[in-house]
């Protein structure tokens, strides 16, 4: 017997009980509820221990699901209040009939918009089609640095053939006074399980595009991204990209610059595709050919001022990084750096070694050993007058590394 109550962030009641009939057939009884603010829970399970049915009525908001469901078959009657819709399904066979239902009616951070779906798969034959739409989307998600909310409207097919999903799709996304931006996408597994396709995108902010035009096929991937002075918010700052990737089959190469107020930065480089993105190996054509790319980064008398991170933080910082297939380092440095009246010249060097970083270099009088493993920053700091400030560090202090 399962039996529910009242915790910190939920309530629960009632129990569910397994216990055998008269005729020694263990069955299912009971009815168990959980509720939280704006969720509600209910199962109610029948029939026999190992082929239950199970009726349920869940509700957020003003949506509602009541049904039933078991190992075999479901049929779930959707509401949001108004509009009634149903999904069910059958062994393999699953179609939904969802003709608009606002999500607004859901009360969830201010999500809203009409969510249409109609259709039937049937996963045994691998045939059949569930075209979707969202219409007057609104939601709390957006693409900060870009401008760019999720909002809009969006439509598209789900389809099986022979067996081989299709995903066809269409976004256009935007508000006012923020960028627009307008996706299609028509992608098919293929008989080897890759996937072959093309997708064509494009953002437009302040009169300046950004886009991409790429197709997935037996060469590989091939097509171009460019930006023409594409405005980008990060750290508070408002940014221009310009430049292009170029990708040829298995190869490609880029050079992109990124300028502000507070100076620019630069990034070019070439290589294998299958190298610098190894998680599409398997699923498109690239191939993990051996070979190995390079990219090279700089930073040109960034105005600290200008960035405005630190209150009273001023002077110039310049670098380089050159990265390749589990190899890396950089260089970062400031003749120049200044807190509150206080000089702090810099040095910093990296060095990656597979996935980790070691890095050392000085801030001022200050000798700074550290690492990056697995997205954890340690190391420590060996301060003026041998005061020590310490963080946690998984190897031994270093010999302060010698001045630029």
């Amino acid at each position: 017997m399962l039996t529910l109550s009242d915790g910190v962030t939920a309530q629960g009641s009632g129990e569910i009980r397994v216990a055998p009939d008269p005729a020694g057939v263990w069955r299912w009884s009971g009815q168990a509820r959980v509720s939280r603010p704006r969720i509600r829970i209910s199962v109610t399970p029948r029939g026999e221990l190992a082929d239950p049915i199970v009726g349920v009525l869940a509700a957020w908001g003003s949506w509602q699901a009541t049904g039933s469901v078991s190992p075999q078959s479901g049929r779930l009657n959707i509401s949001d209040g108004e509009q009634r819709g149903e999904v069910q399904w059958r062994g393999q066979t699953v179609a939904a009939d969802l003709p608009g239902l606002d999500l607004g009616g859901l009360n969830w951070r201010g999500l809203s918009g009409r969510l249409t779906a109609q259709g039937t798969v049937d996963l045994a034959s691998g045939e059949g089609q569930l075209p979707f739409s969202v219409t007057g989307l609104r939601s709390p998600w957006r693409v900060d640095a870009l401008n760019l909310p999720l909002a809009g409207d969006m439509a598209g097919t789900v389809s099986l053939r022979e067996g081989r999903p299709n995903v066809q799709a269409e976004l256009d996304l935007g508000g006012d006074g923020t960028a627009s931006g307008q996706a299609t996408l028509n992608v098919q597994q293929q008989e080897s399980g890759l996937w072959f396709g093309n997708l064509a995108a494009g953002l437009s902010n302040q009169g300046r595009r950004l886009s991409a035009n790429l197709r997935s096929d037996a060469a590989g991937l091939t097509g171009q991204v460019r930006a023409d002075g594409y405005p980008l918010h990060l750290l508070d700052q408002t940014l221009a990209l310009s430049g292009s990737a170029e990708l040829r089959g298995q190869t490609f190469s880029t050079d992109l610059l990124v300028t502000g107020v507070a100076g620019e930065a630069s990034l070019s480089g070439s290589g294998s595709l299958g190298a610098a993105l190894p998680t599409l190996v398997g699923l498109t054509a690239l191939q993990d050919t051996g070979e190995s790319y390079d990219l090279q980064g700089t930073l040109s008398r960034v105005d600290m001022a200008a960035l405005d991170l630190v209150p009273d933080l001023t002077g110039t910082l310049s670098g380089e990084l050159d990265i390749t297939e589990g190899a890396g380092q950089f260089v970062l440095r400031s003749a120049d750096l200044n807190l509150a009246d206080e000089a702090l010249p810099s040095r910093f060097e990296g060095v990656r070694i597979g996935e980790d970083w070691r890095i050392r270099g000085y801030l001022g009088d200050t000798n700074i050993f550290a690492g990056v493993s697995e997205g954890v920053l340690s190391g420590n700091a060996e301060l003026q007058a041998s005061r020590w400030a310490r963080w946690p560090t998984p190897w031994p202090a270093r010999p302060s590394p010698m001045a630029a």
